[in-house]
C-alpha cells in the first residue's frame, strides 16, 4: 500500500493550504450543481418535465431534486464506509469523479421535445448519481479537515467546508444573475440554464487532480497502522455502539439543511409567488453566499468561545426570524428586502453550521468518523433539506398563505434545539 506523508499540526503551511483548497474547491463544485438545479428549476421543469400546469411541472422537478437526496444515505453508507477503510483521500477523489459524471449528463442531455421520455429518465439517473456522490462528500471532507487540524483549531479547519458551500452560492447566484441579464428568456430556456453545469464540469478535473495528490490524515494513518486484523465494519459498529450519536447528529443537521435549501428555493418562490424579475431573484442567492463567506472567521471564533452556545443562539434566531423574514418579503417585495432577508439567513446559517461540523466530527471516533458524518448529514439533509422546495410550494398552494413556507423552517429549528439541549457547551469531542 502506498504511503503518504502527513501534514503535521500546521507546520507545513503550503501543504495545509493545498489540502484546504482541494476540499473547498471540490465541495464548491458539489454544491454548485445542486444549487444550479434548484436555481433553474422553472426552466428545467419546462425542458424535461412538461405538464398541463406549471404547478405540476414544478412539483415533478422538485421531486426529482429530492430523488437525488434519497440516494444520499446510500452514498453515505457506501462512500462513508469506503473513507473509513481506504482513506479520506481516496473517498474524496471518488466523490468528485461521480459528481462530474452526473453533471455532464444534466449539462448535455437534450430536452423532452427532442428525445421524449428518455430525457427525464436520464435526468433522474444523473440526480441519483449526484446524490450518491454528495452522500459521501461531506463526511469525507469534514473528517479530512478536522483530522488534519491542530488541537484547538478544529472549528477553523472545519469552517472551510462551509466556505466551499459559500463559493457555490456565489457562483450559482452570479451565474443566474448574469445569464438572466445577458440572455433573453427564450435563450435561457434554450441553453442558458445549462451554462453553470458546463462551468462546473470544466473545472472538475482540476479538483480531482488536486485531491488525488493530497496526503492522508495523521489520525487515519495512525488508525490504519494500529487497527486489529479482524474488525467490525464501520456501518455495523455505528448502529451497534453509536446510535445515540447518530440520532443527535441527524437532529443537529435539520435546521441548517432547511435554511440552506430555503436559499435555493427562494428564486422559485420570488418568481412564482411574488412575480419578481429573474435577475433580482438570483441576486439574493449571491448575497446569501457573501454572508456564508465569513465561515473562517466564525471557525476561529467558535474555537475560542465554544461551539454549542453559538449553535443554540443561531438556531434560536432562525426560530424567531423565520416567519418575519417571509413577512418582510411579502410586505415589501423588492431587491432591498431580498438582500436584507438573505443576509440575515446567511449569517444565521454560517454561525450555526461552522461549529456544527466540528461538533459532528467529535461525536464519532476515527475508525467510523467518515461513515458517521456521512450518515448524519445525508439523512438530515434528505429528511429536512430535500423536501424544502416541494413542501414550501405545497404549503403555499394548500393554504393560500404565502407565509406558510416559514412553518417548515420553524419545525426544523425546534428539532435542532432539542438535540442541542443534549450536548454540553463544547460538544462531544472524541478525536481519537
Amino acid at each position: 500500500m502506498k504511503a503518504h506523508k502527513t501534514v503535521s499540526n500546521g507546520s507545513q503551511p503550503a501543504a495545509s493550504a493545498r489540502l484546504i483548497f482541494a476540499v473547498t474547491l471540490g465541495n464548491a463544485l458539489e454544491w454548485l450543481d445542486f444549487s444550479a438545479y434548484a436555481l433553474f428549476a422553472v426552466f428545467i421543469a419546462r425542458d424535461f418535465f412538461p405538464a398541463e400546469s406549471e404547478l405540476a411541472s414544478l412539483l415533478v422537478v422538485f421531486g426529482t431534486f429530492a430523488v437525488g437526496f434519497v440516494m444520499r444515505p446510500i452514498g453515505a453508507l457506501v462512500l462513508g464506509s469506503y473513507a473509513d477503510r481506504a482513506g479520506r483521500r481516496a473517498a474524496l477523489s471518488l466523490t468528485i469523479l461521480l459528481m462530474a459524471v452526473g453533471t455532464a449528463v444534466i449539462a448535455f442531455t437534450p430536452g423532452y421535445a427532442t428525445i421524449g421520455a428518455a430525457a427525464p429518465v436520464l435526468i433522474v439517473l444523473a440526480r441519483l448519481l449526484q446524490g450518491l456522490s454528495a452522500g459521501g462528500e461531506i463526511g469525507g471532507a469534514v473528517a479530512f479537515l478536522v483530522e488534519h487540524a491542530p488541537a484547538g483549531m478544529r472549528g477553523r479547519y472545519a469552517s472551510w467546508q462551509q466556505a466551499g458551500q459559500a463559493g457555490a452560492f456565489l457562483l450559482a447566484g452570479l451565474s443566474g444573475h448574469l445569464v438572466t441579464n445577458l440572455l433573453t428568456p427564450e435563450q435561457v430556456q434554450a441553453f442558458g440554464w445549462r451554462l453553470p453545469f458546463v462551468f462546473g464540469l470544466a473545472i472538475a478535473p482540476v479538483g480531482l487532480y488536486i485531491r488525488w495528490k493530497l496526503d492522508e490524515t495523521p489520525l487515519f494513518d495512525r488508525y490504519r497502522r494500529e487497527k486489529p486484523v479482524r474488525e467490525a465494519t464501520p456501518v455495523g459498529e455505528l448502529f451497534r455502539a453509536h446510535r445515540r450519536a447518530l440520532a443527535v447528529g441527524i437532529a443537529l443537521v435539520a435546521v441548517g439543511a432547511v435554511c440552506n435549501h430555503l436559499a435555493n428555493y427562494m428564486p422559485t418562490y420570488l418568481i412564482r409567488e411574488l412575480k419578481m424579475k429573474l435577475s433580482s431573484a438570483y441576486l439574493g442567492l449571491f448575497v446569501f453566499g457573501c454572508a456564508l463567506s465569513i465561515a473562517p472567521l466564525i471557525g476561529s471564533w467558535c474555537d475560542r468561545v465554544g461551539r454549542v452556545p453559538l449553535m443554540r443562539a443561531a438556531a434560536a434566531g432562525m426560530l424567531v426570524l423565520a416567519y418575519p423574514s417571509f413577512w418582510v418579503l411579502n410586505r415589501w417585495p423588492g431587491e432591498m428586502s431580498l438582500i436584507l432577508v438573505q443576509s440575515v439567513l446567511g449569517l444565521l446559517l454560517v454561525v450555526y453550521a461552522v461549529p456544527g461540523y466540528a461538533v459532528g466530527a467529535g461525536l464519532f471516533p476515527t475508525r467510523v468518523r467518515g461513515t458517521g458524518l456521512a450518515i448524519i448529514y445525508s439523512v438530515g439533509v434528505t429528511v429536512f433539506g430535500s423536501l424544502t422546495p416541494a413542501v414550501g410550494t405545497l404549503l403555499v398552494e394548500l393554504t393560500g398563505n404565502r407565509l406558510a413556507v416559514a412553518w417548515w423552517f420553524v419545525a426544523a429549528a425546534l428539532v435542532s434545539l432539542t438535540a442541542l439541549a443534549m450536548l454540553d457547551d463544547r460538544g462531544e469531542e472524541k478525536m481519537d
